[in-house]
């Protein structure tokens, strides 16, 4: 926190211009995400998954209060990206040269290469024998 108070110093000449530096520490800024990766036989005629979560950024960077407030992704692939979330860490938001906390929205998106889309479901607990050619 000491280094962005020091990076506020610097921009506003020491306090002489406010102004500029709410406008460069306007909002969170995400500085450390480990995305997850969907498992690919939920793929079902999607081309992109998304999650938009709303959340809140504390004073020391880190992350609370996570909601989904939208998603075409199945239920694991939302707790994933929470949980993804929830580890997630953020410059916060200043005001006057001291850290807020502050409400955001993002969209977490996936784009699903063609060679793992499927048309139809894949039954995991199929008793189908596949015979071996070699």
């Amino acid at each position: 926190m000491e280094n962005y108070r020091r990076a506020w110093d610097v921009l506003t000449d020491y306090g002489a211009s406010v102004e500029r530096g709410n406008e460069f520490f306007n909002r969170p800024k995400r500085l450390r995400y480990v995305p997850p990766i969907p498992v690919a036989y939920r793929f079902l005629n999607v081309a992109k998954l998304h999650v938009d979560i709303d959340l809140v950024v504390n004073v020391d960077g880190t992350v609370r209060d996570i909601l989904v407030t939208d998603s075409n992704a199945d239920r694991r692939t939302q707790g994933d990206v929470r949980l993804a979330m929830r580890n997630a860490r953020y410059r916060p938001k200043f005001v006057d040269g001291e850290p807020v906390q502050e409400k955001i929205s993002t969209r977490w998106t996936y784009v699903i290469p063609d060679n793992l889309r499927r048309s139809d479901a894949v039954n995991e607990t199929s008793d189908e024998h596949v015979e071996e050619t070699g």
